[in-house]
């Protein structure tokens, strides 16, 4: 029996530490200013890691900025992602590193869980159609199973750039921050489902190792974090408007997307989860002080249909907008503020992860009292 099953087992020491140093010089009278940074991070799985770090803001007149930066970066597998070993019903969930691995299988000897899957149906279909014995099926659809050939999990490698602008206009009305970036990553970081035979070897099978994908009861099937084969990559926009219309009344907007791209030739059972809706915005209005102290605010939240994946569940994570408001009193004599507001007013129903609870509408008012300490 696997003794990591019993009750008891050995400490696992689990330590890391880093250093960080930073360098900065300005040119032109101030006017471009170019950072260098280097960090240096150690696991106590995983050789050390230096991180380099560039920057430039170019700034005209404190009305116009423009910056650019690149860097490098590495993400050490999680304590979860290198170390976990949990029972999750039928699929045990299990961490990427090399030990944790010894003697079940999940890299070598098994194959993808989706292959498996469609090696099941192709199976049923040959009987049906041939009118043929399980182990007969079972041989001609025997090129449907996919060897899964994982690796020891290893830290995620990023290289990123990113630019933007950010600018004060009309006698310091307007604000503007545009940004847009672009990131590779290397050795990405996710989870593949896996299915290990009770016995034999996925690498050269015979009957009996392909009559077990037929049979749960003959499986054991994993949920694995390991790395990427290939790159993948993640870029995004992001740009957030203020403008200061009339007399302290304020409108503000912001629109943000975000793209993941990856290369499912070699990636196809890799679950990325990112877990990101390509478009999210904002927009809101407000005014501090409508009429004697008494102000407002109201937001309006929106954002697109995205796939959800994680251990829990896969699915679409439906579009949903809410509107936020609150009306805010201020009493200057007692230094004390009144708040009256609503998260979601109109009480509209939705749900941000797949599993995760249904979000309505919440109310609230609110009591602030400042300078409680100011000395009289």
């Amino acid at each position: 029996a696997d003794k990591r099953n019993q009750p008891g087992g050995k400490h696992i020491w689990y330590g890391k530490y880093g250093g960080f140093a930073q360098i900065s010089k300005t040119f032109f009278n101030d006017a471009l200013k170019l950072t260098g940074s280097l960090r240096y991070d150690k696991n106590e799985q995983f050789s050390g890691k230096v991180n380099p770090r560039i920057a430039a803001v170019y700034s005209i007149k404190d009305k116009h900025n423009f910056r650019i930066s690149w860097q490098n970066g590495f993400r050490f597998p999680s304590l979860f992602e290198a170390y976990s070993f949990v029972n999750n019903g039928q699929v045990r969930r299990v961490g990427g590193l090399a030990f944790i691995e010894q003697g079940l299988g999940y890299f070598k000897n098994s194959y993808l869980t989706k292959s498996v899957d469609a090696f099941g149906v192709a199976v049923n279909k040959t009987i049906n159609a041939e009118h043929v014995s399980k182990d007969v099926a079972a041989a001609k659809n025997a090129d449907v199973l996919k060897v899964a050939n994982l690796d020891p999990i290893v830290p995620e490698e990023i290289t990123a750039f990113e630019a933007g602008y950010k600018a004060v206009l009309l006698e310091n009305r307007l604000f503007i921050d545009l940004d847009a970036y672009y990131s590779s990553y290397k050795h990405f970081i996710g989870q593949i489902e896996t299915v290990v035979p009770k016995s034999g070897n996925v690498n050269s099978p015979d009957e009996a190792v392909l009559l077990q994908m037929l049979d749960k009861a003959q499986q054991d099937r994993y949920r694995v974090w390991t790395n990427s084969k290939s790159t993948v990559s993640n870029y995004g926009l992001a740009l957030a408007v203020t403008y200061d219309i009339y007399k302290n009344y304020t409108v503000s907007g912001n629109a943000n997307y975000n793209k993941l791209t990856q290369d499912k030739t070699k990636d196809d059972a890799l679950v990325p989860g990112f877990n990101t809706p390509n478009w999210f915005t904002n927009v809101s209005i407000g005014n501090r002080n409508v009429y004697k102290n008494l102000g407002f605010n109201v937001v309006w939240h929106w954002q697109n249909t995205f796939y959800w994946q994680n251990l829990f569940g896969n699915a679409d994570v439906p579009s949903y907008s809410t509107v936020d408001a609150q009306v805010t009193y201020r009493v200057p004599k007692i230094n004390t503020s009144f708040k009256l507001g609503a998260s979601n007013l109109l009480n509209t129903s939705y749900y941000q992860y797949v599993g995760g609870p249904t979000i309505k509408g919440l109310y609230y008012l609110s009591v602030t009292y400042d300078n409680i300490f100011k000395k009289k």
